[in-house]
């Protein structure tokens, strides 16, 4: 009997591996559905604070399930495409309410949008004027300087029959002058009744800017309205008429 004590030994473990064989394994098609399950159940957004998160879709090694398992801690899941209009006639009226949100959208940029020419002081220095302030561009000839003024008054010209004082902004905001520049121009801006003409060493293009995207001056100069994408210095054609240190007023017309 000793000698056979091996083969009953060999058969338990026969027998053992058996078992282990023959229990049930979950088809692969039953895991992506317990993955897919799990994935698409919200969880909670917040946790009170001092508890714990517990694990949502805890599967038990005695019952592995095949279904969804849902939790107290599991909210009811909603999709997004369910609380879409599914009929025709709700999503030709969807898309004519997106229509006039558009059109609504388009017609508020063009309010709040200005028009301004861009001009050059200097070699590289980029200006600004709303086209309501803009009156004319007049090429800068016999431009004559007025004894005893400020830098900053280029001189008076005749425009119109009228004596227009014009203005060098180049010295108002301290720019180098471009010496080889040999033609300038004369901008004709006016506020009212009062006019003045500002030089300009070249006339760039024309543009739009929105009043409410401008960023404010460095230095908080009150001729300067804003800066227009970083390098375009959009002026505040009124406060030439209203600064003191400028004095331009009918009287020295």
């Amino acid at each position: 009997m000793a000698a056979k004590k091996p083969e009953q030994g060999k058969r338990a473990n026969t027998k053992h591996i058996a078992a282990s064989i023959s229990k049930p394994v979950l088809p692969t098609s039953s895991k992506l559905d317990r993955a897919l399950d799990f994935a698409e159940t919200q969880l909670p957004l917040q946790t009170p604070a001092g508890e714990q998160m517990t694990t949502v879709l805890s599967v038990p090694p005695q019952q592995p399930a095949i279904g969804t398992m849902i939790t107290d801690h599991v909210q009811s899941k909603i999709s997004a495409w369910s609380l879409m209009p599914q009929s025709d006639e709700a999503q030709q009226i969807m898309r004519a309410r997106a229509k006039i949100f558009s059109r609504q959208a388009q017609q508020q940029t063009r309010e709040v949008s200005e028009q301004y020419i861009r001009f050059r002081l200097g070699k590289a220095a980029l200006y600004g004027v709303p086209y309501a302030s803009m009156k004319e561009i007049l090429p800068a000839t016999k431009v004559s300087r007025v004894p005893c003024t400020p830098l900053f008054i280029a001189g008076i010209v005749n425009y119109r029959g009228e004596l227009l004082t014009v203005l060098d902004l180049r010295e108002i905001f301290h720019i180098q002058h471009d010496e080889q520049q040999e033609k300038c121009w004369i901008i004709v801006v006016g506020e009212g009744k009062l006019k003045v003409g500002l030089i300009a060493d070249g006339i760039d293009d024309n543009d739009e800017f929105a009043p409410a995207y401008l960023a404010p001056s460095l230095d908080d100069n009150e001729l300067i309205r804003g800066i227009h994408q970083g390098k375009v210095v959009i002026l505040n054609v009124g406060a030439i008429f209203t600064n003191p240190a400028l004095s331009i007023d009918e009287a020295m017309n």
